[in-house]
């Protein structure tokens, strides 16, 4: 009888171990997705007149839609709870602006009462005169 309790137990924690593995491999491959082109998708180079600015743009409100979508379909699966900001960023505070060069990306992931993941990247834009 000790034995099969003892197996029972082995066998609790190999499986809580596994989903724990699981979950933090999945958040992790959330946070490496947003470099796949997220923010690229929320650059603009005109306004909506069709005037150039003088240089491209992150626009913040659009990066957050986006976030949105992307966090809910590849985040969700993988943790109980998250939260994310999206901030214009100028290299030491986070300001309030809709047009930005860099943006500074943060969310927080919580797998259990007793686990959460933090993840901060920040995305800077700059003009290339390639041609």
């Amino acid at each position: 009888m000790t034995h099969m309790f003892l197996a029972g137990m082995t066998m609790l924690l190999v499986l809580i171990g596994f989903n724990q593995a699981y979950c933090i491999s999945g958040i992790h491959t959330a946070y490496l997705g947003l470099y796949k082109g997220i923010v690229e998708e929320s650059v603009v180079v005109s306004n909506s007149g069709g005037n150039l600015y003088t240089s491209p743009f992150i626009h913040v409100d659009r990066l957050n839609a986006l976030l949105e979508t992307y966090y809910r379909v590849n985040l969700s699966p993988y943790c109980r709870s998250y939260q994310f900001t999206a901030k214009a960023y100028d290299g030491t505070k986070e300001t309030n602006v809709t047009l930005t060069k860099t943006v500074r990306l943060t969310f927080t992931a919580t797998i259990s009462q007793a686990q959460q993941i933090s993840k901060e990247a920040i995305f800077s834009v700059i003009r290339s005169n390639h041609g």
